[in-house]
């Protein structure tokens, strides 16, 4: 473990995760303008993407659990990957089929397939991303703890509660709404709307997860790990 904290890393997941919240604003105001338009925001989507990612692997020396969240970051880009493949060719067998006659009902084998290795790979890659969040978030409890603030140690359990419990109604719900729609469309709305709320606060306990970042950024940078009686350095990383 290093002597002292840097914490670089958790800043860059703040000011990625920001750009690129801002940035899927911007691009659902756009597509709702010019859907062609949208995909000019993408790139810089991605660029926010990269910056967060870069910041999950500075933190990786600080601690096991940040480390655990390099480890499962990485898999997320492999399995993100994947999906995207599986996307490609499911495209390829739905919109041009003339492509494929030689391949006959192999053809429509191979579609499902890609259909369903697409499903189980998002579906994955959500699981992943919350276990990523929880080692990121417990990553701080545990430098809170040994450094004795137990304020903050609550704070990041209090914070993993409210955005998993929150995530995982919403999803329920939706779910629940889109396989009820056909037949109870009030029951769905009710669904829908419940779900919406749950969404509103998945995204306060985001930007609570953000603020938390910061906070043990500005906190612990720089500062001498498990409070130890060490002369900080005359020109500290920054």
């Amino acid at each position: 473990m290093c002597v002292y904290y840097d914490l670089r890393g958790l800043r860059l997941i703040v000011i990625g995760s920001i750009v690129t919240m801002v940035l899927s604003v911007v691009d659902s105001l756009i597509s709702a303008v010019d859907e062609s338009a949208a995909f000019l925001v993408l790139p810089l989507e991605l660029v926010g993407w990269v910056i967060t990612i870069v910041g999950v692997f500075k933190c990786s020396r600080i601690n096991e659990r940040f480390r655990k969240a390099k480890t499962f970051t990485l898999i997320t880009i492999l399995l993100s990957a994947a999906a995207l493949a599986a996307l490609f060719l499911f495209l390829v067998n739905a919109y041009w089929p003339d492509e494929n006659e030689s391949l006959g009902d192999a053809s429509f084998v191979v579609g499902l397939i890609s259909l369903a290795a697409m499903v189980l790979f998002f579906l994955a890659i959500l699981i992943i991303s919350f276990i990523c969040v929880y080692q990121l978030l417990y990553g701080c409890r545990d430098i809170a703890l040994m450094e004795g603030e137990q304020y903050l140690a609550q704070k990041c359990r209090s914070i993993w509660t409210m955005y998993i419990w929150a995530s995982i109604g919403g999803l329920l719900f939706f779910v629940i709404a889109l396989g009820s729609i056909a037949a109870l469309e009030t029951v769905a709305m009710v669904f829908f709307i419940i779900g919406m709320i749950c969404g509103i606060v998945v995204l306060v306990a985001e930007i609570r997860l953000l603020m938390c970042f910061w906070r043990f950024w500005k906190t612990y940078h720089g500062k001498p790990v498990g409070g130890k009686n060490i002369p900080l350095p005359e020109q500290p990383v920054i």
